[in-house]
């Protein structure tokens, strides 16, 4: 694939994920700028976070963490389907 995240979705210190360091350190990169983001893992660069088979089944292993950014992206929805068109997932 011939695209790259540098910065993918940001953990806000008012995210949730922010307060659990253990799972930051886990889930999270920190930029240049010093702001934390999912980490993005794999050829396909997915969210470290994601669990399952691309465009089969798969969950959020820190949902109930997840930061603002991701919930704002409902699952199925129009932002959603637009993210999974731009990257071949069926």
């Amino acid at each position: 694939m011939g695209w790259r995240f540098v910065d993918y979705v940001e953990v806000k210190k008012t995210d949730a994920l922010f307060a659990r360091k253990d799972m930051l350190a886990v889930l999270a990169v920190r930029n240049e700028e010093g702001e934390f983001h999912l980490r993005l893992v794999g050829e396909e660069q997915r969210c470290v976070a994601l669990v399952g088979r691309l465009g089969e089944f798969v969950e959020c292993s820190a949902y109930a963490l997840r930061p603002d950014g991701c919930r704002r992206v409902e699952a199925g929805g129009h932002a959603c389907l637009e993210a999974r068109r731009d990257r071949g997932i069926g």
